[in-house]
Order: C-alpha cells, then structure tokens, then sequence
C-alpha cells in the first residue's frame, strides 16, 4: 500500500478520546494522514474509540527499535509528536527524525516543582531532551516554566498542549436547571482524593445537609470502600456518550487530586457549564478557575478545607449556580481542538 507523505506520526502511550479529537479535528482541516502507535488501553479507563477515517493506528507491542524506524521510513511524516520521553523506542525515533529535518515535538504535562529529579533533568537536558526534540509542547504556565528551566528558547516551546473535546461539551447541558451535586469522574484510586470526599460527604450527612449529593464515576481500587450513604451515588466507568447523559442538570464538578499536573477533565467540566471545586495542586486551574468567579480552591489532603469551600456553594442560589457555570464555559474557549491543530500546523509548514 502506498502512504502520502502528507503524514504525521504519533507516539503515545494510552491514547485517549480528547487527544483522538484533536487528531480528527487535525486531519480535517489539513487532509493529512495521522499514523498513530499507542499502548494498551488503561483497564480503568476502557475508552471504546471511534478511529475516523484518514486514521491508522499500530500497537506499541508489535514494534522494537529498529521496527519503529521502519515505520518512520515507510510514512515519511511531516511531523513527528511524542507523549513524553520515557519510552526508549520513541525517543530513538524523534532523535532520528530530528536529524532529518522533520520537527520532532516532546509533550511535558509536569508542573515545574524544583524537586531532586527535575533539577537533574535541567542539567542533562543538553543530553536527554535537546538531541531528540526541537520543541516542547505543554498544556499551561507551570509547564512552561519547567521548559524553560529545561533550556529550551521561548520559540521552541508550544502551548495548549491538551485540549477537551470542546464542542461535545458545550452541547450538553444548557438551561437554568441546577442540580445540587458534587460530580467526581476520574479513576478510583487514592491520589484522587476519593476518600477526601468520602469524608466530606459524612460529614455533610451527619450535619443534616440533605438537599446535596455526591455522585463519583469510574473505574478503580477504591471503588471497593465508598461507603453506602444516602447522599453517596457511585457508578462505575461510563463511555463518554454515557456520561453526557449523566451530565444533565449539571452540578458543580469535584476533583479533590493530591497530585494532577494537568487535568483535561476541568476542561471537560467547565466546557459542559460546571462551576469548579479542585484541589489547590490541579495544574488545569491555570486555565479553566477563576477563584470566586467561576469555582472555589482548597489546599489538597485537607478534608476540612474541601468541606467549607464545599459549604459555600451549599449557599449559593440556582441563580448564581448557573452563572458561575456559564463562565466556566467562556474559561474553556481559550484552548479548542481547532487551535490545538493551528498549533501544530503552524510548525509543519513553518
């Protein structure tokens, strides 16, 4: 079979929905072809996805180093886009692409913390990022100062890196119907808070606060200890389409992470219309939280604070409720699927 040229590659690990829509959106305003090599779906996040047409996917499984080359020789892209650097293969790859001439870009979702291992990246960043990547892409501020301490010059470093399927979201829930909810979708799992809420909403049930629900959504080990509470509803793992159901009558959107350096699921959230409730450590914040305007912050592990920041919206009217919703929606424009494909346009013919 013969492959255009007018091609990408892309390297990435699990690839998910909103990254497959920026693809798409991608592929449709450019008529390139996307090749895409990808690892295993996360068993706690079995996305089902729809691959578009102009679309072939390849798994990581089938290809060694020297296979992985032979794709590259074979599609001739235009671009390569790598999800990070901790796959060998891949890094091989962009390093040769790199020395081709074809713009090798590395996507960073850390926020820039100065721990031990970052300031060594810094260092050796002449050895392990600069001799394989032209560019860095990241999906906010906190990343981008990270890249700059990486050494890469202001014109090298892309931004919007991660964008929600926006039009999706915007569509689904409108009205001034509010219901009184705190939605959590992400994995079960400790780092996520799960239990920061589960504190939170005794508390709530031992105060007498009725007339608020907590609703969680996904898949993972802490599923196993959510407690039976009236004001408790769990559900397991649900397909996006499933979820836009769930999304009626909006509520506000709780993510209580201990650590989350980016967070497309804000994104998600505040495209839907969500008033926001995050953790002080959600790097997505940077985007998509205006603190008073649109959502509240509390500082992350602390069940206390979550409780009183989730008590002032308790007090809010549906009113207001639908209001902070609306200005969620306008912080989500800033980074769509079709900017994201600019974005990566702008280097391919520049």
């Amino acid at each position: 079979m013969s492959i255009s040229s007018n091609s990408i590659l892309v390297l990435y690990t699990r690839l998910p929905g909103y990254t497959l829509a920026c693809l798409k959106t991608f592929r449709d305003l450019t008529g390139y072809e996307v090749h895409v090599v990808k690892y295993p779906a996360d068993t706690m996040a079995p996305f089902e996805l729809d691959v578009p047409k102009g679309f072939t996917i390849y798994k990581r499984n089938d290809f060694n180093k020297r296979g992985l080359l032979q794709l590259m020789k074979k599609i001739s892209p235009a671009a390569v886009l790598t999800a990070g650097w901790s796959d060998q293969g891949y890094k091989q790859l962009a390093r040769t692409a790199k020395k081709e001439g074809i713009p090798s870009i590395c996507g960073l979702d850390n926020q820039w913390i100065g721990n031990f291992r970052q300031q060594l990246a810094t260092i050796a960043s002449g050895i392990v990022l600069k001799p394989f990547f032209d560019f860095l892409w990241v999906p906010g501020y906190y990343q981008y100062e990270y890249a700059r301490r990486l050494g890469y010059p202001r014109d090298k470093i892309l931004t919007g890196l991660y964008s929600a399927d926006t039009e999706t979201f915007l569509n689904t829930t409108k009205g001034s119907h509010f219901t009184k909810r705190f939605l959590y979708v992400g994995r079960m799992i400790s780092i996520k808070g799960i239990q920061d809420i589960v504190e939170v909403a005794r508390r709530f049930e031992k105060e007498g606060i009725s007339d608020w629900k907590f609703q969680l959504i996904g898949n993972g080990p802490q599923s196993d200890d959510i407690p039976q509470l009236p004001n408790i509803h769990y559900q397991s793992f649900l397909q996006p389409e499933e979820l836009r159901d769930e999304m009626e009558g909006k509520g506000v959107f709780l993510l209580a992470s201990h650590k989350e350096p980016w967070g497309v699921v804000v994104h998600e959230m505040a495209s839907a219309g969500f008033p926001l409730l995050t953790s002080d450590v959600v790097g997505a914040n940077a985007g998509f939280l205006r603190e008073g305007w649109n959502g509240f912050t509390f500082e992350s592990g602390n069940s206390d604070q979550l409780y009183h920041a989730a008590k002032r919206f308790c007090d809010l009217g549906d009113e207001t409720l639908v209001q902070m919703g609306n200005r969620s929606r306008q912080l989500s424009r800033s980074v769509t699927p079709e900017i994201w494909a600019a974005t990566l346009t702008e280097i391919i013919n520049s």
